[in-house]
């Protein structure tokens, strides 16, 4: 939540809500599958690193150093980070230690498959032209072993001021990818099935941005963060 002068990581849950993190800027959080970490972006030692919190938001841990690390994701058995740097793509222990590099490659929302064993990513193989595809990399053979066409108008970038998490979201079966896409003129989650079916839209809203969108534990239920903006005329007298 950005609060006019910081962004910080806040929990809601059946007891309440409560601000986890209270120094810079703080984003993109990831919680392990266990259920007893948060893994996060934070500016608070000068440059954008990964850090670690308990669930309840102490004992804070900085696991990665240097200028730019982002887009933290876990492995399913909780003991890795992959993330991304601006040129590569690497994983550190949830203990912390030296990274390891997975691949050198400048990607865009990576995220880890629930068996561990793949990790979709945005690419763009000509920039100026701005034709996103997704790829998944398998972690074991160190390929590319899929590529997927999406929708025009679909970026990993949408403009928000506040570092919106723009990561694909895989389905929690790991049979297909979602993310948003502006198809159409307006902000909607679309699904890629990982068995080759075309793309489809799975809401169909009209207006505003999503900025994050996470699935329910059973595959039935997104629950999504919206920027529905209110705007207010003003009159201007020209002189």
């Amino acid at each position: 939540i950005f609060d006019d002068k910081n962004i910080n990581l806040w929990l809601q849950d059946a007891g309440g809500t409560r601000q986890l993190t209270f120094e810079a800027d703080n984003s993109k959080p990831a919680m392990s599958p266990d259920g007893r970490y948060i893994v996060f972006c934070s500016t608070r030692a000068g440059t954008m690193n990964i850090w670690r919190i308990n669930s309840d938001g102490t004992q804070p841990v900085q696991l990665t150093t240097g200028t730019y690390q982002d887009l933290p994701s876990f492995t399913p058995d909780s003991k890795w980070i992959i993330y991304r740097t601006g040129k590569e793509v690497r994983k550190v222990s949830m203990d912390g230690g030296p990274p390891v590099a997975l691949f050198r490659r400048e990607v865009q929302g990576p995220a880890t498959s629930p068996d561990g064993r793949l990790l979709a990513f945005f690419v763009n193989d000509q920039p100026a032209s701005q034709k996103w595809h997704i790829e998944i990399y398998d972690l074991g053979s160190s390929s590319v072993v899929k590529r997927f066409a999406v929708p025009d108008s679909t970026t990993p970038f949408n403009g928000m001021l506040h570092t919106p998490d723009n990561r694909l979201r895989w389905t929690p079966d790991g049979k297909g990818l979602a993310y948003v896409s502006s198809f159409g003129g307006a902000s909607n989650i679309w699904l890629q099935p990982l068995n080759g079916e075309t793309f489809r839209k799975l809401t169909d809203f009209k207006e505003a941005e999503i900025t994050s969108f996470a699935w329910s534990e059973d595959g039935r239920e997104i629950v999504l963060v919206r920027d529905t903006r209110a705007y207010v005329p003003v009159l201007v007298r020209l002189f």
